[in-house]
């Protein structure tokens, strides 16, 4: 997700590598079994999935946000997940930077 992310911020032309690296984004949203829990992924995968757009965009917000929501405590903030050391305020940094993806962040044009 990070060299996907990186690849479009630097202009690379390649649609077909970056169709190639969503869908190995992709493969680690939750619900596909080998989906990985952490916050780290779910926000660069935010992150270059938004820049990608279109149909791998949607199926993975459409995975992350139940998810990052129904983790969500009361008073706004997420827990942090055990042995993470940064603490729940780092973890809901991390979760709300990575819900306000669309709203932060332009399309970059290629």
């Amino acid at each position: 997700a990070i060299g996907m992310f990186c690849r479009v911020l630097g202009g690379a032309p390649s649609r077909e590598l970056d169709a190639r690296q969503a869908a190995l984004v992709l493969a680690s949203r939750p619900g596909t079994g080998g989906a990985s829990a952490d916050s780290d992924q779910r926000h660069f995968g935010s992150l270059a999935l938004f820049q990608h757009g279109g149909e791998a965009w949607r199926t993975w917000i459409d995975a992350v946000r139940p998810e990052l929501l129904a983790g969500q405590r009361a008073d706004g903030s997420w827990d942090a997940p055990a042995g993470d050391e940064g603490g729940r305020m780092v973890a809901t940094a991390t979760r709300v930077l990575t819900l306000s993806v669309p709203w932060r962040y332009p399309r970059v044009g290629r």
